[in-house]
């Protein structure tokens, strides 16, 4: 600790090393409370303190941005299979999406609707929609669209009969 005064670069840099522990720690202790009690942001009342610590949490332990692929496969009729979800390199400096598959059955096929929402608000997303057979990701159709866009998935467009998986 008296090195510090001696060596003002590495007394620096220690000094933020520390306050980053402190401030995760802070961070995971109100995790674990929000998570036995069900609350949210317990320790928000502290104010514009409580801003600081989650802004200075958020760049401390922000990642570099990165890709997110999420795999949605959903339950229909004989052209889908039953629903999974898989997350992959999800970054969670973005703000989380929760995205939902809404798909129903017309005589010209299935009707496939994508719906996003950030932190409970619906937001227009443009997303990529992957049909491949149901057993092999390959051979694959890639349609791009936007969330809240229904798009017709005619048999004939994704790659012929049989049963699909869907991806967005």
């Amino acid at each position: 600790q008296g090195k510090m005064v001696v060596r003002p670069v590495a007394g620096l840099l220690h000094i933020i090393v520390y306050a980053g522990f402190v401030i995760i720690n802070i961070e995971v202790l109100e995790i674990i409370i929000d998570g036995i009690f069900g609350t949210h942001r317990v320790f928000s009342f502290l104010g514009g303190f409580y801003s600081f610590l989650i802004g200075s949490f958020e760049v401390l332990a922000s990642p570099a941005p990165g890709a997110v692929d999420v795999e949605i496969a959903f339950a229909g009729d004989d052209r889908f299979d039953p629903v999974t979800l898989a997350e992959r390199d999800v970054d969670p400096s973005r703000a989380p999406v929760d995205m939902t598959i809404d798909v129903s059955t017309t005589p010209l096929g299935a009707l496939v609707t994508v719906e996003t929402r950030a932190d409970g608000v619906r937001v227009e997303l443009p997303i990529s929609l992957r049909f491949s057979a149901a057993d092999a990701p390959d051979p694959h159709l890639d349609v791009p669209t936007r969330s809240g866009s229904p798009y017709m998935a005619k048999r004939a467009d994704i790659l012929g009969p049989g049963a699909k998986r869907v991806r967005a």
